[in-house]
C-alpha cells in the first residue's frame, strides 16, 4: 500500500535539502505531490504544503512564489489584485498562493511574485522598468542569497537563470521593451518594461541538464525526495557564480537546439 505523505515528511525533506530557519526561499513548485497526500481536499493539501515551508523558515524567514503573468507582453493591463496566473503554464499553486491573505504580490507586470515573511517590504520595493536588471526581484534574490527550491520540477523552471544570462550578455537573448499599463490604487499607470527575451531567429531552447550536473559535481545542488517526488535546492549566489563560470566555458551551455 502506498504511503501517504504527511506534513512531517515534507518538513523532513526540506531540512535535508538545507532549508533552515531565517532563510529566504524562492519556490518553483509542481503540485504532483498532492496526489500522494491522501484524500483530503486540494485546498487543504496546498495549505499543508505552504505551512511546511513556513514552519521551517520560521518568523525570520521569507517565502517567495512566482506569480508570473506574460499577458502584459500581449498588451493587457496588469492588476496585482486581479490578474490571474495561467494555470496551463504554471499549474494551480500560484493562484492558490494569491488567494491567501498572508502573501502580498509585487507590482512587476511580467515577473510578479507573492511574498510571505520577514523581508516582505524589501522584496516589494522593486525596479519596475526592467525584468532582470538592477533592483528587480532576481537581483534582490541574489543580494539576499536566497535558497532557490524546485519541488517536483526540473532546474529549467528556475527563472533566475535569465538574470544570469543577462549579466553575462549571452548573444541568444536581447532586451525588448514592452509598453502597457499597471493598475495602481485602481488607476492605470503607463509603464515601459525591458525584458531580456529569447531571439526567436536562433533555433535554441533552454536546457539546464549540463549545468545541473556541473552544480552537482561541485556539491552545490542539494537533492532529496518526498515520496517519489524530487526536490532540490541551490543558493542564488552559487547559481550565479557557477552559472557565470559555466557560460565562460561554453556561451551556449544553458541552451540546446530546438527539437533535439
Amino acid at each position: 500500500m502506498r504511503k501517504i505523505i504527511t506534513q512531517s515528511d515534507i518538513e523532513k525533506s526540506l531540512l535535508e535539502i538545507g532549508l533552515n530557519e531565517g532563510q529566504t526561499c524562492f519556490l518553483h513548485c509542481d503540485t504532483m505531490l498532492l496526489a500522494l497526500m491522501g484524500s483530503d481536499s486540494v485546498e487543504n493539501k496546498l495549505k499543508t504544503l505552504v505551512e511546511s515551508f513556513q514552519n521551517i523558515l520560521g518568523e525570520n524567514g521569507t517565502l517567495i512564489v512566482p506569480t508570473f503573468t506574460y499577458s502584459f507582453c500581449e498588451g493587457k493591463s496588469y492588476n496585482p489584485q486581479t490578474s490571474k496566473v495561467n494555470e496551463s503554464q504554471f499549474g494551480i499553486f500560484p493562484n492558490y498562493i494569491l488567494s491567501r491573505n498572508d502573501f502580498v504580490r509585487t507590482m512587476d507586470p511580467i515577473f510578479s511574485v507573492a511574498i510571505w515573511g520577514k523581508d516582505k517590504a524589501y522584496f516589494q520595493d522593486l525596479n519596475l522598468e526592467s525584468s532582470f536588471g538592477e533592483g528587480t526581484i532576481f537581483h534582490k534574490l541574489h543580494l539576499k542569497n536566497a535558497k532557490i527550491v524546485c519541488l517536483g520540477c526540473s532546474l529549467d523552471r528556475v527563472t533566475f537563470v535569465h538574470y544570469v544570462e543577462q549579466l553575462n550578455k549571452v548573444d541568444y537573448r536581447y532586451i525588448k521593451s514592452f509598453n502597457g499599463q499597471i493598475i495602481i490604487d485602481g488607476k492605470p499607470v503607463d509603464k515601459n518594461v525591458d525584458y531580456y527575451v529569447r531571439d526567436l531567429n536562433k533555433d535554441l531552447e533552454l536546457n539546464l541538464s549540463k549545468f545541473k550536473k556541473y552544480l552537482e559535481d561541485k556539491g552545490l545542488l542539494h537533492s532529496s525526495a518526498i515520496g517519489r517526488i524530487g526536490i532540490m535546492s541551490v543558493f542564488a549566489e552559487d547559481f550565479f557564480s557557477s552559472g557565470s563560470e559555466f557560460l565562460q566555458q561554453d556561451p551556449y551551455g544553458f541552451v540546446q537546439e530546438q527539437n533535439v
